[in-house]
């Protein structure tokens, strides 16, 4: 999914994002036909938009809001869990290959992961073994897209938090400079360096259903003024 050019408009010499594309490389991804959750809608491109220029962007956005290379990979490798476990067919037609990959990108046993898409544990009385009650194949596919979408919500949870952290520590870096160089004596360069109550902050707005609109322009103004 990513190639080494990409980097090279950066420097081959910056590791980290190498490194970064190197494990992309690694996570068993390919075209975007081959993912169920991805390929829902048939189109996988979009006119004047290059995914490389759209992944060299985002990697180094996430870098400049202070994550470090480690965070990077471990988003890229849940997202990348999330993509396959949508690949897992609860049929006849189920390949270990996925639920191999899914597992090991989650850090659990396939044996587990699949035992969790196909039973629901009922513990009947406390302190009594649970039982296991097989799922119909409707249920079993909710529960797997529940569960990728559990993931992703707290992963998308952990970006915002990871942002307003990042916010937070150089607004209150900033304020101390301000101080220091205002010639403010010790006490008022602590205080601005620990920041206030009105300090920066990044929220999301997600209002469900204006994409599907033909024409979307003042509503959407009305629910951003709003907000």
């Amino acid at each position: 999914m990513a190639s080494s050019g990409a980097a090279d408009a950066h420097g081959d010499s910056d590791r980290d994002f190498d490194t970064e594309l190197e494990y992309i490389n690694s996570l068993g991804l390919g075209h975007a036909r081959g993912f169920n959750y991805l390929n829902q809608s048939g189109c996988y491109t979009i006119d004047g938009v290059s995914d490389e220029s759209a992944l060299t962007t985002s990697l180094l956005a996430l870098r400049r809001t202070g994550f470090t290379t480690e965070q990077v990979c471990t988003l890229l490798k849940v997202l990348a869990a999330i993509l396959h476990l949508g690949n897992i067919a609860i049929s006849s037609d189920l390949r270990e290959l996925d639920v191999r990959t899914a597992a090991a990108l989650l850090e659990i046993e396939p044996k587990a992961l699949l035992h969790h898409l196909q039973f629901r544990v009922v513990e009947m009385v406390k302190g009594v073994e649970a039982s296991a009650i097989p799922l119909s194949h409707t249920d079993s596919v909710a529960t797997r897209d529940a569960i990728a979408k559990a993931l992703y919500a707290r992963l998308f949870e952990w970006i915002v938090s990871r942002i307003n952290i990042s916010l937070a520590l150089k607004q209150k870096n900033e304020l101390a400079r301000q101080a220091a160089e205002s010639g403010g004596d010790s006490k008022s360069i602590a205080a601005a360096a620990g920041g206030g109550s009105g300090r920066a902050n990044i929220g999301v707005l997600d209002i469900f259903g204006f994409e599907s609109f033909d024409i979307n322009s003042l509503e959407q103004f009305f629910i951003n003024v709003k907000y």
